[in-house]
């Protein structure tokens, strides 16, 4: 194991999980796209899948390549200019490739600037997830949600988890109010352009 995520530059363990940083590894990049930010103003995560396709979780474990090889892709420049906090492999390692309190990610528009990522990555030819990799993302986010005191929770609507997109979370470009949640989101929650399969239901 290692010390852990890095949020607001200290150190924050996940017990169980082996965290990967650009502190770590010359191999996990730091992000270039995105901007400092406060962390006070982080009030929700955001759940995502590499691939947006839909999936069951299959096995116990896999490779840890895919979960690299989508994090240089993301903390790199790119053309899409796109970011996220952590990126879990099919092994259940986590790489870390920005500071989740102190750096606003590129990874779902206009929640961007107070919701944290983890984008669970999936391999091109099947898109399936591994057990371990969801046992990390989900103790990965309780580690996130204690570090910033952000609830947790997962949108509800008269009794039944939020599957589709919420409008009072959608950009005003794309018609919706663009208001602040706190909690667990997943971006097609947030989009009226993502897939069943990002994150999932």
């Amino acid at each position: 194991m290692t010390d852990g995520l890095v949020i607001n530059g200290a150190r924050y363990p996940v017990p169980g999980v082996r965290v990967v940083t650009w502190e770590d590894d010359s191999r996990v990049p730091k992000a270039v796209h995105g901007a400092p930010r406060d962390s006070s103003s982080v009030t929700g995560t955001i759940a995502h899948t590499s691939r947006g396709k839909r999936y069951s979780v299959t096995r116990d474990t896999g490779s840890p390549a895919k979960g690299l090889r989508v994090a240089r892709y993301l903390g790199r420049s790119n053309s899409r200019q796109v970011s996220a906090h952590v990126v879990i492999a099919g092994d259940g390692t986590v790489y870390q490739i920005a500071d989740i309190g102190a750096w606003r990610c590129n990874h779902a528009g206009s929640v961007n600037p107070w919701t944290a990522s983890g984008e669970v990555a999936q391999d091109d030819d099947d898109p399936s997830l591994t057990r371990a990799q969801v046992a990390a993302f989900v103790a990965t986010m309780h580690a996130i949600h204690d570090a910033l005191r952000i609830p947790k929770r997962v949108p509800m609507i008269e009794g039944r988890h939020v599957i589709e997109d919420v409008r009072a979370w959608l950009s005003r470009k794309s018609g919706g109010e663009q208001r602040a949640f706190s909690g667990c989101a997943g971006h097609r929650n947030t989009s009226a352009s993502r897939g069943e399969g990002d994150p999932g239901d």
